[in-house]
């Protein structure tokens, strides 16, 4: 540990400025040293003034021991991923796992040293937030405060102002991307619709059904089938900005702060991946909305005050519902939010705990026979089989390509029953199991089979364990390392189906500015080389900011109000599950939730009934 000294303590940050920039190439076996001087006086600079300020700082004393506990957890973890992160991009992912000694130096050096910068920044960051004066000050009465109090208040003014704010600043969008933007997903949700290809729940069939429907609406009125993919885009702008605009009035309900509200709405109103995200005709968009209701809801039921509100009860019911129909993954989120909820109320407080149960479990009930009952009526396929099964495939895949030739004659008859070897070799993407998973999707339309899978992936594990795991943290990058190359989002227009049931690229007919590089501009902003505007879609910034949120709640011992932080905890984890490394529109609620949650941590006024906050 540092002594309160200037020039050890200078010394000291230079030592964990030039080892946090150090490299290593696992191909090599050698670490780099580069020349980056300047960043390097930098950071040292920096590292510099935040030990001396954390050592003067009286509030953070030996005694407190928490605040110490919890900030080295969260630090050390971390730490551990982040150099599992850069392992894994410096060659792990594509080579056999080997830990030489250098490595095992190299990765033990830089994890304490990061752990000891990121432990005084979060004790900074925690004792700040615990300390700092209330944000809300009393305002003078001026015409532009007024006009400010009208468009946050929770009224159903206010929730138009804001809807027709919010729909204004999204509509350059569609106009500029004239007629909006559609997927892979979008054309294979309409080429159900439109019945050239059989209904499949892999698209939820009430996105199919709406967007189709729409579709077909505007095709029939006008004979354009872009203007079908415009009205789509019209009516998603309009919902999203209501959704939104329901959300920020609800922030005040939580007794947020007016600046942290306001901040909110203008971040919401003009960060530019929100607007794209609005004329994005997709599945994710409204889903990952809901997730953030859902979280309302959750409130609502900790709070007890509406709880015997029959109409709330049943429009809570409805949104949970729709949740789970808007995508596969909602019932995990429902299912493990009403578990947790249910466990507080049991060893807490029984007196509403019945009717809390119909209103957690019964969506549950219509969603399953939905999915199970009349969908097989109406004879809808259900999901392609294997779409949860991307980390056993890409485990056994990767042992396929590194070490394949070690397989005892009976393990290559058993993996290959379901895997070409060659084509593995050729195919395998360390960060996608989209190939390997269709590679043997109709073999795992047997569910036999997929427990054959998981057995021969227990196998590779305890066979192969570094690289089994390392496949676990190669095609899952892209949610927990700091520097991870992000994906771009699309901006293509994809063809009618009724033309041909095939891809192909539209023509764009931008409405009133046509901006030849829209592309190129939503593409560094995605992919992280804009400044400022790439951190906020950078999906392990947000993971871990939430993962800091929850804990300093820890810390000020706010258990109550982690709850709420659930749907999109699970969310998070059925994203790492996913077939994609770092897949933005996975998780979406991350980053629309972020005013929200943020608010909820920093504000002191904010406290569930139960916690611990409550009882001093």
């Amino acid at each position: 540990m540092l002594k309160n000294n200037k020039i050890l303590q200078m010394i000291g940050s230079a030592l964990s400025s030039y080892i946090i920039l150090l490299t290593i190439s696992i191909k090599e076996n050698r670490i780099i040293v580069e020349n980056r001087m300047f960043i390097l006086l930098l950071l040292t600079l920096f590292i510099y003034m935040v030990i001396r300020y954390n050592k003067k700082n009286e509030n953070i004393e030996e005694k407190n021991k928490r605040l110490k506990v919890i900030t080295c957890i969260i630090s050390v973890f971390f730490a551990v991923m982040y150099i599992i992160g850069e392992l894994t991009n410096s060659g792990f992912d594509t080579v056999k796992v080997i830990l030489s000694k250098k490595i095992i130096l190299y990765s033990i050096v830089k994890v304490i040293w990061i752990s000891y910068v990121m432990k005084n920044l979060l004790q900074i960051l925690y004792v700040g937030i615990e300390t700092k004066k209330d944000l809300d000050i009393k305002e003078k009465d001026t015409k532009l405060n007024r006009c400010i109090e009208k468009i946050l208040k929770n009224d159903i003014k206010g929730f138009i102002l804001r809807s027709l704010i919010l729909i204004v600043l999204w509509i350059p969008y569609l106009l500029i991307l004239y007629p909006g933007v559609t997927s892979w997903d979008t054309n294979q949700s309409l080429l159900q619709g439109y019945g050239i290809t059989p209904y499949r729940n892999l698209h939820p069939v009430i996105h199919t059904f709406i967007i189709s429907n729409i579709n077909k609406f505007a095709h029939n009125l006008t004979g354009s089938y872009q203007s079908g993919i415009a009205l789509n885009a019209l009516i998603q702008i309009i919902v999203t900005s209501m959704m939104f605009s329901f959300i920020v009035g609800y922030m005040k309900n939580l007794n947020i702060c007016k600046k942290i509200r306001i901040i909110g709405f203008i971040f919401i109103g003009l960060y530019p991946v929100i607007g794209h995200f609005s004329v994005i005709v997709w599945k994710d968009i409204v889903f990952n909305l809901l997730i953030v209701l859902s979280s309302l809801v959750i409130i609502e039921i900790l709070k007890e005050k509406n709880i015997k509100n029959l109409k709330l009860n049943i429009l809570w019911i409805i949104l949970l519902y729709f949740m789970m129909l808007y995508k596969n993954n909602g019932i995990y989120i429902e299912v493990l939010s009403s578990i947790v909820i249910l466990t507080y109320l049991i060893f807490n407080n029984r007196k509403n705990i019945i009717r809390v149960a119909i209103i957690l479990i019964l969506p549950v009930i219509l969603y399953l026979t939905t999915t199970n009952v009349i969908f097989k009526q109406l004879k809808i396929l259900g999901p392609t089989p294997g779409e949860a099964m991307g980390i056993p495939i890409q485990g056994i895949a990767r042992n396929i390509k590194i070490n394949g030739e070690d397989f005892t004659p009976e393990e290559k008859e058993q993996i290959g029953y379901f895997f070409d070897f060659e084509k593995v070799k050729e195919l395998y993407n360390p960060r996608l199991s989209d190939n390997m998973k269709n590679m043997i999707a109709h073999k795992l339309e047997d569910k036999s089979n997929i427990i054959k899978i998981v057995k021969l992936y227990i196998r590779m594990l305890r066979r192969y364990p570094l690289d089994t795991i390392q496949a676990f943290f190669s095609n899952t990058e892209g949610y927990y390392y700091i520097n991870t190359d992000m994906h771009g989002v699309t901006t293509n227009v994809y063809n009618s189906p009724l033309e041909s049931d095939r891809i192909a690229v539209l023509e764009r007919k931008p409405k009133i500015l046509r901006i030849d590089n829209i592309n190129e501009i939503m593409q560094n902003i995605y992919t992280g080389k804009t400044p400022i505007l790439s951190i906020f879609i950078n999906i392990p910034f947000l993971v871990w900011s939430y993962i800091i949120m929850i804990g300093y709640l820890i810390y000020r011992k706010r258990y109550l109000d982690i709850i709420p932080f659930i749907p999109l905890a699970v969310l998070v984890l059925t994203a790492i599950a996913s077939p994609v490394s770092g897949e933005q529109r996975y998780i979406l609620a991350i980053l629309y939730g972020y005013p929200l949650f943020l608010g909820i941590t920093l504000n002191k006024n904010y406290i569930l009934k139960g916690n611990k906050d409550e009882e001093k």
